[in-house]
Parts: C-alpha cells; structure tokens; sequence
C-alpha cells in the first residue's frame, strides 16, 4: 500500500508538472496565449 501511494503521488506530480509546462509552452507558442492558458485550466 505504502509503494502504492507513493507512486502515485509521484505520478500526479509529474502530471502537474508536465501540464505546467505544456500550458506554458503552448501560451508562448500561440498568439492567444490567455485564450489557451485559460482552455487548459477550465478542462
């Protein structure tokens, strides 16, 4: 159980810090930046 958990945590923050950075790359690749950043965060 305790493997488990950790794993999963670590998962969700590889998660949180792909989406980050896929958020951040797609805003500062398109023109509409806002209008994506807000697209990903409503999802």
């Amino acid at each position: 159980m305790t493997i488990q958990k950790v794993t999963w945590k670590e998962l969700d923050s590889l998660t949180e810090l792909f989406d980050l950075y896929r958020i951040f790359f797609n805003s500062r690749r398109t023109e509409k930046g806002k209008g994506v950043f807000e697209t990903e965060i409503n999802k």
